[in-house]
């Protein structure tokens, strides 16, 4: 077994229906990292357990940290990334699979050029019925739209040099539900370091499973974006969008499905107006 002196970095919550999964994907790699650091931040459910036996029955060097309270995503996956003790960190979630060479593909370039600090890769989505190729279709853009300058990764498939992570200060804890890992690009890019889009690094992402679901991430990316103060013209071009839906066929070319856009874009306007409008009362008391 070839090993790659990187630490593997994640933090879970209440993940036992995937979490195994990912583990496996993780002791399929072509290349295994060094360790895998997982931060469980509370689980009610059979995550741990099912981590604790993946740790006796596998190849894998997992040091699994169990919180003594909940933490958030950011606070989960800065505690791991405080034990990693290699230079290179690569990041995923639960409710990943991560193709073959993904470990390989994600970090490479950060061995190969010193003046690569970080590296995003890309997903895909695991298309199991016929509401998840609605959302497939709705959600997903071709890699070949995004390049180093305009893509900005998420944590799903993502490597850094850990040095990065420090000067930045880490993953914003502050946010309570999301868009931890879109505000810690924008803060490394606000001081200097660009991203490198490798698309051939790609993880296969779960897909929501009904409307509800569906409805209730899709709030909480609002919520999210909207409390780390991200994408504001966006939003706005959201707020016209509810009274004239048909702008949102003509700017995202997506003319199938439209009720189902309608009521997603719906939910994340209304995640980001609630983010605001808790940031106001904030600000009062």
């Amino acid at each position: 077994m070839l090993y790659l002196d990187v630490s593997l970095c994640l933090t879970t919550y209440n993940e036992q229906s995937s979490i195994g999964k990912l583990l496996s994907s993780i002791s399929n790699q072509t290349v295994q990292p060094r360790e895998v650091i997982i931060c469980d931040g509370g689980s009610s459910d059979e995550t741990v357990s099912i981590i604790n036996e993946f740790k006796q029955n596998s190849n894998l060097n997992i040091n699994l940290i169990q919180s003594n309270s909940r933490v958030n995503i950011s606070k989960g996956r800065n505690i791991a990334i405080s034990y990693a003790n290699y230079k290179i960190i690569a990041v995923t979630d639960a409710g990943c699979i991560l193709d073959n060479l993904w470990l390989l593909n994600i970090t490479r370039h950060l061995f190969d050029n010193e003046n690569i600090s970080i590296v995003g890769g890309y997903y895909q989505p695991l298309i199991e019925n016929d509401f998840h190729r609605k959302l497939a279709y709705i959600l997903f853009v071709k890699s070949s739209f995004y390049n180093s300058t305009n893509f900005i990764p998420s944590s799903r498939s993502l490597s850094f040099r850990k040095s990065v992570w420090e000067e930045v200060g880490g993953y914003p804890e502050y946010l309570k539900l999301a868009a931890e890992d879109t505000l810690f690009i924008v803060n490394c890019k606000k001081v200097g370091y660009s991203i490198y889009f490798e698309p051939q690094a790609y993880v296969f992402w779960n897909m929501r499973d009904d409307l509800t679901s569906a409805r209730k991430v899709h709030f909480i990316y609002g919520y999210g974006e909207g409390e780390a103060d991200l994408f504001t013209v966006k939003y706005l071009f959201y707020f016209v969008c509810l009274f004239f839906p048909f702008l949102l066929i003509v700017k995202r070319s997506k003319y199938k499905f439209i009720f189902l856009q309608y009521i997603l874009v719906f939910e994340m306007f209304r995640g980001w107006l609630k983010a605001k409008h808790d940031r106001f009362l904030s600000y009062l008391s």
